[in-house]
């Protein structure tokens, strides 16, 4: 009888039985997880949820620094991004800048736009069906050509508006970016939090913890402002 057999019953009678014992050993864990999810404790995969830390530092030699050090404590480019009116200096010092979709309000323009268009189609194809303008037998796919027409077209007029105009969630930091300060976005996960935090109080104090975006995914939801005025508060 293999051995992997023995770990424990299958409480699924549906599911064949393995012979690799990290499948197994993954499956146990997974019950385990469900079970206390069931009796109210958090999932694991929950508690990971990444958070967006908003820094702002006085100089470029002191954004350069604390760059540095984000990439000793682990924090990658691809989790770490500067916003600031010099972005030669930026370039010059090989710092990750920011994109688009953090710079201006394409994502969240963009829908709004394909939603607005999505309504105007629903009230097309109503007229469409109302008025019959092709003849009373209108195949279905005019139907859903116009809703994907519209839709497409909202989300297109939206997104271009969206890129000329500042994210939602950077205007609070406009004046301290016109200003010459220089906005650190670190993205980290809960296992991270709290080194970042702590390498961000001992090592570099001159930074203010400006915000924490729990919900940068969604464009639609505000950053939590800091009542503290210091990163060390």
């Amino acid at each position: 009888m293999d051995k992997y057999a023995k770990l424990s019953p299958n409480p699924f009678p549906s599911f064949k039985k393995t012979r690799c014992s990290q499948t197994e050993i993954q499956r146990i864990d997974a019950l385990r997880a469900k079970k206390l999810f069931e009796k109210g404790a958090k999932h694991p995969i929950w508690e990971n949820v990444m958070k967006c830390f908003y820094y702002l530092a006085p100089s470029l030699d002191s954004t350069h620094q604390i760059s540095d050090d984000l990439h000793e404590a682990g924090v990658l480019d691809w989790f770490l991004h500067v916003i600031a009116k010099d972005e030669a200096g930026l370039k010059r010092e090989h710092l990750h800048s920011s994109n688009y979709l953090e710079t201006t309000d394409i994502i969240r323009d963009g829908l709004i736009g394909a939603t607005l268009g999505f309504i105007a189609a629903v009230i097309a194809v109503g007229l469409v069906m109302l008025l019959e303008p092709f003849g009373p037998e209108t195949p279905k796919v005019i139907y859903f050509f116009l809703i994907v027409v519209f839709t497409c077209f909202g989300a297109w007029v939206g997104g271009l508006t969206g890129i000329d105009n500042e994210n939602k969630k950077l205007r609070r930091f406009h004046d301290d970016i016109e200003a010459g300060k220089y906005l650190i976005l670190i993205y980290a996960g809960k296992e991270q939090e709290d080194q970042v935090r702590e390498m961000m109080r001992s090592r570099h104090p001159e930074a203010r913890l400006a915000a924490v975006d729990r919900h940068f995914l969604n464009p639609f939801k505000r950053v939590g402002q800091r009542r503290s005025q210091r990163a060390d508060a």
